[in-house]
């Protein structure tokens, strides 16, 4: 377990160069079901860098953590991925330095 009782589903950050970071959290079991299509997860969006932070509570379905495991292979083979609806995390691959540096965007429309 991660800080907070939570799992890291996902932690990119910049180290110490400006203490920027995206994290998706896994915090627990929903609701669960009689079926394994009826279990969901809580997890949230966590956002911080330097002139911004900010927190978004979301549930996430079993498909969403199979097209999570698309993505990982997508982003293993050097591709850039967009994942889930709303919100959607998009993460870009830079090659322009010496070491190819992720570029994650975290999308809400529900504002």
């Amino acid at each position: 377990m991660g800080e907070g009782g939570g799992v890291d589903l996902i932690r990119v950050s910049d180290g110490d160069i400006g203490g920027s970071s995206v994290r998706l959290r896994v915090l627990g079991r929903h609701s669960p079901g009689a079926t394994p299509y009826n279990d969901h997860l809580d997890a949230e969006v966590v956002v911080a860098s330097g002139f911004a932070n900010g927190r978004l509570e979301m549930c996430l379905s079993p498909e969403d953590l199979n097209d999570w495991s698309a993505a990982l292979d997508e982003l293993s083979a050097g591709r850039g991925v967009r994942w889930l609806r709303n919100p959607e995390i998009q993460i870009e691959i830079d090659r322009q330095f010496s070491v190819p540096m992720p570029i994650v965007t975290v999308t809400d429309d529900n504002e």
